[in-house]
């Protein structure tokens, strides 16, 4: 059995998956305010540098974007969390 401790790295107040540690980066593409304003709130998938697909969660956005791509890895496809402006610090 794995211990808790290699199996999360603690980062502020989050903990994140020790394996999400070694994921390859993917670029994030520049999200226009039109797509700012369209995504606002919702998790978004990028493929290839763009937004494919949208969701309340992000599997919900990664789930889409699995169906629109099933070729792609997992480490393919990236998930971005796109802010409502009311949280958007400037």
């Amino acid at each position: 059995m794995t211990h808790p401790s290699e199996m999360f790295m603690i980062t502020g107040l989050a903990m994140i998956p020790w394996n999400v540690i070694n994921m390859p980066v993917i670029e994030i593409p520049q999200i226009s305010l039109e797509e700012q304003r369209k995504y606002a709130g919702r998790h978004a998938a990028i493929v290839e540098g763009r937004i494919v697909s949208s969701g309340d969660t992000a599997r919900e956005a990664f789930q889409k974007a699995k169906e629109l791509f099933p070729e792609k890895k997992t480490d393919e496809i990236g998930l971005l969390y796109i802010p409502r402006e009311e949280m958007m610090i400037l």
